[in-house]
């Protein structure tokens, strides 16, 4: 391969793109060849792929995202005038043994809980797919007002993380006695 003559008035985007081209392998003849025009696309490309190989040299971390659908919800009227809302838990362990199949536990606002555990393979062993669980659950809400549900992970014994899903819910309660539930 020749040598890349860098000449004392190269601009800095020339110096680093005969220094990519350099990397890349291309021969100053084939470097040269390059329309000065396309200079800056050039640049562009490589800088992207620069900023990709670094993401991608960048360890995972775990991602946890909880969401309520509707946030928004009305009570209907008569016997049955309750509020359904749904809740997703997903989790994506991101390479971390703790975040990998955690057992999960959701505390409602009027007191009650509901623990969920999963079958998982060892950790070693997993599949791609066993490091991405959903958890879907509904609630019914009868009364109207803020409502905070929270969802605790655990690995074993040991808590390690808390979240939070607000539900707003309006409209007029039922009295109990008139509840079908």
């Amino acid at each position: 391969m020749d040598e890349l003559p860098v000449a004392e008035d190269d601009s800095k985007q020339v110096a680093f793109v005969a220094t990519a081209a350099r990397v890349a392998g291309m021969s100053w003849r084939t470097w040269r060849r390059i329309d000065s025009d396309a200079l800056p696309a050039l640049l562009w490309h490589m800088t992207s792929l620069a900023l990709v190989l670094f993401l991608a040299s960048e360890p995972a971390k775990p991602k946890v995202e909880l969401k309520a659908n509707p946030q928004f919800a009305m009570l209907g009227i008569g016997p049955r005038a309750s509020a359904t809302v749904r809740f997703r838990l997903t989790v994506k362990d991101g390479g971390d043994e703790d975040y990998y199949c955690p057992r999960i536990e959701w505390e409602w606002e009027d007191g009650t809980i509901a623990t969920e555990e999963s079958d998982c393979p060892a950790f070693e062993s997993a599949g791609k797919e066993d490091h991405e669980r959903t958890w879907n659950k509904s609630h019914q809400f009868w009364e109207p007002g803020n409502h905070v549900v929270k969802v605790k992970m655990y690995k074993g014994k040991r808590l390690i993380r808390t979240l939070e899903a607000k539900v707003e819910v309006s409209g007029e309660a039922t009295p109990g006695r008139f509840r079908e539930r």
